[in-house]
């Protein structure tokens, strides 16, 4: 089985991600992906930016976002 790649987010998209899956309450497997990929950056995640990742990552833990398909 071959790996998906998703293509790297920019710091805007990244942003938009962000904000649709707290709007939403939903995160699909591609989003988690460009998320992991983001950490990958040759510039770190600012201040921000990691505040974000981590609102995302407690609300997963709480069940305030769910997965999707």
């Amino acid at each position: 089985m071959q790996a998906v790649t998703t293509p790297p987010l920019s710091r805007s998209q990244f942003q938009t991600v962000i904000q649709q899956i707290l709007r939403t309450g939903k995160i699909t497997q591609e989003a988690k992906q460009q998320l992991l990929a983001a950490s990958r950056w040759e510039t770190p995640l600012t201040v921000e930016e990691l505040a974000a990742v981590q609102a995302v990552a407690t609300r997963l833990q709480m069940g305030f976002v769910r997965v999707v398909d």
